[in-house]
């Protein structure tokens, strides 16, 4: 997805993360471009971005089949 913001606007994306894992994940690389900036302020923003999150792993589920056997 490519995005184009006018200086002086606002964007917000948001979109969802499906992991297939617990555990410390990866998120999407979100690549940051300012043809105005010098190169060493697009690096100091990529600092404030998230890079990865945990997942908490899910909690057993209750089997309905050993609850009516007992």
């Amino acid at each position: 997805v490519r995005l184009h913001i006018l200086p002086g606007a606002e964007q917000q994306m948001l979109y969802n993360y499906y992991p297939l894992m617990a555990g410390y994940q990866s998120l999407p690389q979100l690549n940051i471009n300012l043809p105005r900036r010098a190169a060493a302020n697009t690096h100091t923003l990529r600092r404030f971005l998230p890079q990865r999150i945990f997942v908490k792993p899910q909690g057993r589920q209750p089997d309905d089949a050993s609850i009516t056997a007992a």
